[in-house]
């Protein structure tokens, strides 16, 4: 993804196609089953945590959820830690970028997020959570509880 953002901004990049780790990002957005049920398609309206709004996983997650769940990605107010990669790139008026230090994954089981993505809960750190599997069953679709961080994967 930074790749066709620099492309797109003139930034003389080269590509060299390698893939160093490959997942399924279906099970990447996570919410707190505490706070009640949350499918895909009720995320209109909703607050979603990211790491950033450019990154790869980011761009991922936005395809799936518009494609395979019908959502419409300008109605979802994403909440995000960083700066894009690529300087002049603009997220788009419906992201919001928190201050440093802020935890997607407290704010998710405060219930100040609706969703996100813990993985990379604290200003793009990893979350520890030695009891989320990555991918989950079935793609992510299947409500896959943690115990450590009161979250479900769909």
């Amino acid at each position: 993804m930074t790749f066709l953002l620099a492309k797109a901004h003139g930034k003389p990049y080269r590509l060299l196609p390698a893939v160093l780790t490959a997942r399924f990002q279906h099970a990447t957005l996570a919410y707190n089953p505490e706070r009640g049920p949350l499918s895909p398609d009720q995320l209109a309206g909703k607050k979603v945590g990211m790491r950033s709004y450019s990154v790869t996983t980011a761009t991922w997650v936005r395809g799936i959820l518009a494609d395979d769940h019908g959502v419409d990605l300008g109605k979802v107010n994403w909440v995000t830690l960083e700066d894009p990669h690529v300087a002049e790139f603009r997220d788009p008026p419906n992201a919001t970028r928190m201050p440093p230090g802020t935890d997607l994954t407290a704010m998710l089981l405060a219930g100040e997020i609706d969703a996100a993505d813990p993985r990379r809960a604290a200003e793009g750190r990893a979350a520890p959570d030695p009891d989320r599997r990555p991918g989950g069953r079935g793609g992510g679709l299947a409500g896959q509880s943690t115990a450590r961080s009161r979250s479900t994967t769909w």
